[in-house]
């Protein structure tokens, strides 16, 4: 766009236009926040390792929940892509918030996990009992705002709709890996 307005451009002798706008600021925002998602999808997973590692002083602990989280990225990325759904300047974000909200839901569930085994029950009694005790209310959290952002989808303007129905299948999707 910003190629076709600088070529549509009947600039007077001695006169340089530069194109400006909220169409251009949008554009030059979209282009900067996906060149850069990667290196935010990167900073995010060192900052969410290095959390844990500081948190639980230990590597499996800190490696366990970081799994759904990569399964998670990988599923939005997929279903981003077959649903057609181009990155806006909400929707590039994306990335960063599934690996915030799939970390929240498996660090709750591998926290509750552990505590049952420190109980004294078995594995598969550990996460029975983790999965009744905060499972339920991990599913109603994930539920409730997969509710709240996919209203967006409906809101008629169309960077809402996107960001929307991204947020709602992020958080579905971390909600199912996890």
């Amino acid at each position: 766009l910003i190629e076709e307005m600088q070529a549509d451009m009947q600039a007077p002798p001695g006169v340089t236009a530069t194109p400006a706008g909220l169409a251009v600021i949008g554009i030059e925002a979209v282009d900067a926040l996906s060149a850069n998602r990667p290196l935010m999808i990167y900073a995010a997973l060192a900052a969410v390792l290095v959390w844990l590692l500081i948190a639980y002083r230990n590597l499996v602990k800190t490696i366990l929940p970081v799994l759904p989280v990569l399964i998670a990225l990988g599923g939005s990325a997929m279903a981003i892509y077959l649903l057609w759904i181009e990155l806006n300047p909400l929707t590039a974000v994306s990335g960063p918030l599934i690996i915030a909200t799939c970390t929240e839901f498996s660090v709750l569930i591998m926290a509750r996990y552990f505590e049952e085994r420190e109980r004294g029950y078995s594995p598969r009694e550990a996460i029975n009992t983790s999965s009744i005790r905060i499972g339920r209310a991990i599913a109603v959290s994930g539920i409730t705002t997969i509710g709240g952002f996919g209203v967006l989808a409906f809101s008629g303007f169309p960077l809402l709709e996107t960001f929307g129905i991204v947020t709602a299948l992020n958080v579905g999707i971390a909600l199912f890996t996890t």
